[in-house]
C-alpha cells in the first residue's frame, strides 16, 4: 500500500512556512491502495507537493524535506 503525502499551502504562506510544516510533520498523509484513490485524493486536496510510494509516515524525514526543496518552484 502506498502512502500519499500532501502538502497544501495555506493562504499567503511563504515557502519557509511550508518547509517548517513539513519538518514538523504538519502535513496530510493518506494511505491509498489504488492509483485511482491516490488521484482522487490529489484532486480533492489540490496539493502543492505530492510524494508517492512512501512506505510509512516515518519517511517524513530530513531527506524527504530535502527532496521537497529540490522539487519546489523557485521564486521569480
Amino acid at each position: 500500500m502506498n502512502t500519499l503525502l500532501l502538502v497544501v499551502a495555506k493562504r499567503n504562506e511563504t515557502e519557509n512556512g511550508i518547509w517548517k510544516r513539513v519538518a514538523a510533520r504538519d502535513v496530510t498523509v493518506v494511505r491509498a491502495s489504488s492509483r485511482q484513490r491516490i488521484l482522487n485524493e490529489m484532486a480533492r486536496a489540490t496539493p502543492d507537493f505530492v510524494l508517492l510510494s512512501c512506505r510509512s509516515e516515518r519517511l517524513v524525514t530530513r531527506r524527504l524535506v530535502e527532496r521537497l526543496r529540490q522539487l519546489a518552484p523557485r521564486p521569480a
